[in-house]
Formats: structure tokens, C-alpha cells, sequence
């Protein structure tokens, strides 16, 4: 009897360690519901008014914005990349809101379009703005 209880003493006790192991295979995921957004505000400045009011914005809205960047999509344009087909809705929200926001700060001539990126980054979101 004894060396059963100490075989099921030995396998509760690496339990854990088991777990532990399994859980550091899988990608970090954030809080439901939380998506990190890069702006890429070229040729703005990141100082900008206008580029500070949409950070602040999607901030308030639940979403974590790094600080904007001066890039600028000269190739692809005005957009909002997702790197998931899971954050496609998502991408969608971000790019109604963020054009209904520039349009109040012209230059904008149409609504930002998504489009899907190779990269698989499942919670992470980039504006590009001009």
C-alpha cells in the first residue's frame, strides 16, 4: 500500500511542474476584449492635436495604445492592419471609429480600409493614418 500512496504522492506533486510546462507553449493572451494599437501618424507629428485625440480616444475605449509613431505607408496607404482573421471585426471598429475622428482633421478623403498582414500577432492592431 505504501508504494502506492507514494506514487500518487510523486504524481501530485509534478502536477504543477506539468501544467506549468504546458502553459508557457501557448501565446500570452490579454484580457478579452483588450487589442494593442500602434499609430503610425506620418507625416504628423506624434505631438499633434489631432494624432493625441485618437490615442486618448481608444484608450478611453479599452484598447492599449502604444505611443504614436512618424511612419508612413507610402506603398499600402491610409489603413488599419490586423494580423488575425479573429481580429477582423475588430479592425473594422477601430478603422470606423478612427476615420469618423480624422475626418473632423482634414487631410482624410475616404474611410480606412483593413487589411490582413502575414505576420500572426492575434491581439495586435496598426493605424496607419496618412
Amino acid at each position: 500500500m505504501t508504494v502506492i500512496y507514494r506514487a500518487i504522492l510523486v504524481i501530485l506533486l509534478c502536477l504543477p511542474v506539468f501544467a506549468q510546462a504546458q502553459a508557457q507553449n501557448e501565446p500570452p493572451k490579454p484580457a478579452a476584449g483588450l487589442y494593442i494599437v500602434y499609430i503610425h501618424c506620418g507625416p504628423k507629428k506624434a505631438v499633434d492635436p489631432a494624432i493625441k485625440g485618437i490615442a486618448l480616444a481608444l484608450t478611453k475605449s479599452g484598447y492599449s495604445v502604444r505611443e504614436p509613431e512618424e511612419d508612413q505607408d507610402k506603398v499600402g496607404g491610409p489603413g488599419v492592419d490586423y494580423f488575425s482573421p479573429d481580429a477582423k471585426n475588430e479592425a473594422d471598429k477601430v478603422a470606423a471609429f478612427v476615420s469618423g475622428q480624422l475626418s473632423l482633421n482634414p487631410p482624410l478623403k475616404a474611410r480606412l480600409q483593413t487589411s490582413k498582414e502575414t505576420l500572426y500577432q492575434k491581439f495586435y492592431l496598426g493605424i496607419w493614418l496618412y
